[in-house]
């Protein structure tokens, strides 16, 4: 899960490359209009409270930029200026797949310091990794048919691509009429997706799914055992 832009200020879609993993980062506020009085082109260090940024940033480019989110919150909003968002323990274990993927010469200890300290270390790739970001608001994944909000509406929810991620996926749907999936279609909005099983697509029966939070924010209670 990540954290997007706000709809002013929507994440890049597309190949960037990535060349280097930065913790502990500095800040340098942008020449922009969301930015206060003053603060452009300063250096704000990663010790200041000011800086957004977090523990890890990886530059993508154009001042795109993938970097630690501040809570689930930010995994359910538009909260950024285009960048992604990111929980912390997802960054490491991207981080870790990245040194393992290049067998990069940083070592466990290199890593356990920049975890501890404030102090910028920079990871540099021997070659750029390329990522690809997308936009699918309909997806097939581990068993089940989601369907989310198209928050930037770029009219990724229509029913022709519905019936694209169908037929991709070998499940037939020519005797469905175009009122019943966009009825599906209607069931995503504002922070709800519409998630239905492949057996129950298979089954004919499109309008037996859930409305479901698009993340489930809620943490599972701890039982507490009292002492005799």
């Amino acid at each position: 899960n990540v954290g997007v832009g706000l709809k002013e200020y929507p994440i890049y879609i597309g190949r960037r490359p990535i060349k280097n993993v930065i913790w502990n980062p500095s800040w340098i506020p942008p020449d922009s209009d969301w930015v206060a009085p003053g603060l452009a082109g300063k250096v704000i260090s990663p010790r200041d409270p000011a800086n957004p940024l977090g523990k890890i940033k990886i530059p993508l480019g154009y001042n795109y930029l993938i970097h630690q989110a501040k809570g689930l919150q930010d995994m359910v909003n538009l909260v950024s200026h285009g960048c992604l968002r990111v929980m912390l323990k997802d960054l490491y274990e991207l981080n870790d797949h990245i040194i393992a993927a290049q067998s990069l010469d940083i070592s466990k200890e290199q890593i356990a310091k920049a975890k501890r300290s404030k102090e910028t270390f920079v990871v540099d790739l021997s070659s750029e990794i390329p990522i690809e970001i997308t936009y699918d608001t309909v997806v097939i994944e581990a068993g089940k048919l989601h369907i989310y909000p198209d928050v930037y509406e770029y009219k990724k929810n229509g029913v022709e691509i519905l019936r694209d991620e169908l037929t991709a996926n070998d499940i037939s749907h020519e005797g469905i009429s175009d009122e019943t999936l966009q009825k599906m279609i209607s069931k995503a909005t504002a922070k709800k997706q519409y998630v239905i099983s492949v057996e129950k697509l298979r089954e004919g029966n499109f309008l037996g799914g859930e409305v479901l939070p698009v993340l489930n924010l809620r943490t599972p209670k701890r039982s507490v055992k009292r002492k005799k």
